[in-house]
Order: structure tokens, then C-alpha cells, then sequence
């Protein structure tokens, strides 16, 4: 094990992330066998800042605040978000493969999704930088912008484009990672995901009804206001 850790902590991390954007599989294995579980939750944390910038945006948060100030909101936000959203997956995922009597330990699907969203936190350098150009404006509907620099737009648009390909190549990256854990193949990887994401239209659906029952409980107990 500590010959592997060794080989693990060796390689730089600039051959890490190209190699799982071409050869995801065989990083993720790599990364698994080697317990690099440390290197998931940091690039977890890193994607879930960028969520967060990304609905900032999607929220237009631009209009109610600085760039500074809206760095400052996502870094906590995101940060807890996206350890949040990893220990929710890994459980659900767990859950699934229980459920199929498939392979995978709690410690390797988490560092196994961890490692996936290497996409989503490479976006997170090119959020940074657009908003040290560009400032709350990115954080703005474009439509409502009055641009004093086409290249902004421009900027913006381009920051926005490929946030969408890092999103989706996270999905084939995330698919990938269920099917090497799981020693399966990518597209029952994929089912997999469908049934932990139906747990948790099922989980929120419970929720809903049960925050409706209790609502409706406690509102008929109070007695009718005299008149």
C-alpha cells in the first residue's frame, strides 16, 4: 500500500487531470487503489464553488451586490455545498449497489466521485478570473448589461460555454467512475445513477407530503378567530 501511495502522490497533478478527461476510467482506478480520498473532498469543494457561481448567475445576484462580496458568499456556500452533495451521492450510490448486490466500499465511491467533478473545478479558475475583469457584471443577465468593452461579452459568453462542457463531461466522467467502482459497464453505471436520483425525487416527495401534512395538522388546531 505504501508503494502505491507513493507512486500516487508521485505524478503531478497537471497528468492527474489531463489523464481522466481522455482516460477516466484508469484514473479513477488509480485513484481509488491509492485512497486518494483527501484530493476528492478538495476537488469536491472546488466544484461546489463553481455551482454556486453559477447560480449566482443564474439568480442574478449582480444586482444586489459586489464581486468581491459575492466570492466572498459562494467560497462558505459552495464549499459546504459541495461536500454536501458528495456525501449524499456516495450514500445514495452505496444504497444502490446494496440494492444490486454490486462492489464498492463507501471510502472508494466517494473518491471516486470525488475525482470526477475534476471537470466542474476546472471551471472554477476561469470564474475567478472573469470576475477580476469583469466584476458583478458577470453575475448579471447580459441583456441587462450596457457593455463598455465587447471583449466582456464576449468573455462571458465564453466562460458560460464551457462551464456547460465541463457540466457535461462530468456526467460521462461521474458514469464512468460508478462503472469502475462498480466493475460494470458504463451504461449500467448509468442506471445506477437514474435509481439514486429517484431516491431522491422520493426522498423529497416524502418531504413535500409530510411538510403538507404537518403544515395542514397544525393550521386546523387553531381555533377559528372570533368575530
Amino acid at each position: 500500500m505504501h508503494r502505491v501511495r507513493k507512486d500516487f502522490w508521485g505524478a503531478t497533478i497537471a497528468s492527474l487531470w489531463a489523464e481522466i478527461w481522455f482516460r477516466p476510467r484508469a484514473t479513477i482506478r488509480r485513484a481509488v487503489d491509492s485512497g486518494a480520498l483527501r484530493g476528492a473532498v478538495l476537488l469536491s469543494m472546488a466544484s461546489g464553488v463553481v455551482q454556486a457561481l453559477v447560480a449566482g448567475a443564474n439568480n442574478h445576484v449582480g444586482f444586489r451586490g459586489s464581486a468581491l462580496v459575492i466570492l466572498a458568499i459562494a467560497l462558505p456556500i459552495g464549499v459546504g455545498w459541495g461536500m454536501l452533495q458528495l456525501a449524499i451521492l456516495t450514500a445514495l450510490l452505496y444504497v444502490v449497489g446494496r440494492w444490486t448486490n454490486s462492489p464498492g466500499t463507501l471510502p472508494e465511491l466517494c473518491t471516486a466521485l470525488g475525482w470526477a467533478s475534476v471537470p466542474i473545478s476546472a471551471a472554477l479558475p476561469l470564474w475567478v478570473i472573469a470576475t477580476v475583469f469583469i466584476g458583478r457584471a458577470l453575475y448579471i443577465d447580459p441583456q441587462d448589461v450596457a457593455w463598455s468593452q465587447p471583449w466582456h461579452l464576449l468573455l462571458t459568453i465564453f466562460v458560460a460555454l464551457a462551464t456547460a462542457v465541463c457540466i457535461a463531461w462530468w456526467w460521462v466522467i461521474l458514469a464512468k467512475a460508478v462503472a469502475e467502482v462498480r466493475r460494470i459497464s458504463t451504461w449500467a453505471a448509468v442506471g445506477h445513477l437514474v435509481l439514486a436520483l429517484v431516491l431522491v425525487g422520493l426522498v423529497g416527495l416524502f418531504l413535500a407530503v409530510a411538510t403538507a401534512f404537518v403544515t395542514n395538522l397544525l393550521h386546523g388546531s387553531h381555533p377559528p378567530a372570533a368575530v
